[in-house]
């Protein structure tokens, strides 16, 4: 057979091992990517950005398989490594602020907070040492969930590029109720809810750019080439998440949506002086407009025009469709082959926003450094009455008097509702944990307040920046059963620690003082005058003294000894 004929066969063949491939595969498996971008005008001049990034895939996810065509790879090997049926990550910088902009798009506390449901079956074989401090099965079955919460935490750490192992398997840790947290998934079997908050995560573009890679196009085309690491964080608020859930789809089959999402309140009155803003203006280092990704299904832009019309504000270009909505007008965009740069002009009069349904808060009481207290305050911003639930935690090294535990409504102390519970912490183990559940009449103010003592620490649990205090993450208020989750500040709380600078105080003094010691006591025993006359008689400048000194004696002497013998002679001839 001619050469040629060789290669023709050889092409054919690889041309049907692809052909065979690609049928034997499903129609791209289900798998879907929408995209949308919310952009709404906030009191002050501030403007909210909230990309939203939907990946959908109705195959079920296999460790072994290593074909990913939208869905990322790497959360789909978190799934099903550590058994996970549902998880949230949010990495947040800033707070956002409930009285001015209203309910936002999707809550988040300050730092880092990651939520886990986690199956504790047999499936994956641990460790032997770990299973013989297991008593029960029970315990087994915690320990395999702890264990797996930890891979979680270590490989979300590796592919976000943040520090989440830090909130390890005890301290930080809690396992909060369904009514605060409520899973997204229609069925999480027998998966068991794992909390974890961190307040001191610091968010930068280092978190950014690992989030943006796990988008189908990264940051090259669509709603993520707006995505500039440099504006968005240089903004009031910023907020990045990752939420993986699995939901029955229309075909009948399970179905895993992994959402990306990203809020920024950006202020253009800062940047530029004025309350004109388009998308170009805002985002300045991006080089394009919005548009849409070459594998998105859908691709859409919707602001918020509520402030267009009886406000004089003006929303250019003219959207594609204006539906009614309760919260006021909202422009969709499609940007399927089309490029849009939004442009608003910001009345001067611009409304408050719609007010959640609840406001919270939390502050620290009492003083010194032994003792304190911690008052949660909820306020119903409603004309009618809602039942609330709060969740609070604190770690070991707080010892709470769970006796002190009071609730007041309107200034009138209440007896604590039947559905109070808590679980004091274990030390230098789990934290203290409070959930109650009680109903707020409308424009009613509540008052959660409870008294603690602070542990005495040894030096090894003190963090490096001692004077700073410890950090406690923010308690949950979510009003049910529907309502919006809200988060309360997250707080300092100074500790009676030791004083650092006693070790640099001992250690500078101790070496003055045998400095002083050693020399003074060296010269006496090792140093003779002999050593100081020797080198002071060869010195140069000594010598040359010496002479001119001996030059100068010798030129007196002289003169003295020429007139000493006339004045002798006179006297003796006088006489």
């Amino acid at each position: 057979m001619p050469l040629s004929g060789c290669r023709a066969a050889a092409a054919l063949a690889l041309a049907v091992v692809v052909v065979a491939g690609v049928a034997a595969r499903p129609d791209d498996d289900g798998e879907e990517f929408h995209e949308r971008l919310t952009v709404r005008p906030l009191p002050a001049g501030h403007v909210l950005l909230h990309f939203d990034f939907n990946m959908t895939t109705e195959r079920p996810l296999d460790p072994n398989d290593e074909h990913y065509r939208l869905f990322p790879k790497s959360i789909g090997q978190i799934i099903t490594k550590y058994q996970v049926a549902e998880f949230d990550i949010r990495l947040t910088q800033g707070r956002w602020r409930y009285s001015t902009w209203g309910t936002p798009i999707l809550d988040a506390p300050s730092g880092a907070q990651l939520l886990a449901w986690i199956e504790a079956n047999s499936s994956v074989v641990l460790v032997a040492s770990r299973l013989e401090d297991a008593p029960s099965c029970a315990n087994a079955a915690d320990i395999r969930a702890d264990h797996r919460w930890a891979g979680v935490q270590q490989t979300l750490s590796g592919v976000l590029c943040a520090s989440l192992q830090q909130i390890g398997t005890d301290i930080h840790t809690s396992h909060p109720p369904s009514t605060v947290f409520p899973p997204l998934s229609d069925d999480i079997g027998s998966a068991r809810l794992h909390y974890g908050v961190l307040p001191r995560e610091v968010v930068c573009t280092e978190n950014t750019t690992p989030w943006a890679k796990l988008l189908p196009c990264r940051t090259r085309a669509g709603l993520g080439s707006l995505i500039s690491p440099l504006d968005l964080h240089d903004s009031s608020y910023h907020s990045m998440g990752i939420t993986v859930f699995s939901e029955r789809a229309g075909t009948g089959r399970r179905r895993w949506v992994a959402r990306f999402t990203l809020s920024a309140v950006l202020d253009p009155v800062y940047r530029s002086n004025t309350k004109q803003w388009t998308l170009k203006s805002l985002i300045s280092h991006v080089p394009s407009v919005a548009s849409c990704s070459p594998v998105s299904s859908s691709c859409t832009l919707i602001a918020d025009s509520s402030l267009v019309g009886p406000y004089g504000g003006t929303l250019t270009p003219r959207p594609d469709a204006v539906p009614s909505s309760s919260i006021g007008g909202v422009a969709t965009y499609s940007l399927q082959g089309s490029q849009v740069d939004l442009a608003f002009s910001s009345p001067n009069r611009v409304p408050a926003a719609p007010a959640p349904p609840v406001l919270v808060q939390r502050h620290v009481t009492g003083r010194g450094l032994q003792s304190g207290g911690i008052c949660v305050t909820v306020v119903n911003t409603r004309p009618a009455a809602q039942t609330v639930a709060v969740y609070d935690t604190l770690p070991w090294y707080f010892r709470v008097y769970y006796h002190t535990l009071a609730l007041t409504i309107n200034g009138s102390s209440l007896a604590l509702p039947g559905t109070t519970r808590f679980r004091p912490a274990r030390h230098s183990g789990t934290p203290n944990t409070i959930e109650m559940q009680f109903d707020l009449p409308a424009h009613s103010t509540a008052l959660i307040t409870f008294q603690f003592e602070k542990v005495f620490l040894p030096i090894k649990d003190f963090p490096p920046d001692v004077s700073r205090g410890f950090d406690l993450g923010p308690a949950v208020v979510r009003c049910l059963p529907n309502g919006p989750r809200l988060y309360t500040e997250s707080l300092v709380v100074l500790f009676p620690g030791p004083d650092m600078s006693m070790p640099f105080n001992v250690i500078a003094f101790t070496s003055t003082f045998l400095a002083f010691f050693f020399g003074t006591m060296f010269n006496t025993l090792y140093r003779h005058p002999t050593e100081l006359a020797n080198r002071v008689r060869g010195g140069i400048v000594i010598k040359l003294i010496r002479r001119v000194s001996a030059r100068l004696s010798a030129g007196v002497r002289r003169v003295l000894g020429r007139s000493a013998p006339t004045g002798t002679g006179e006297k003796d001839k006088d006489a």
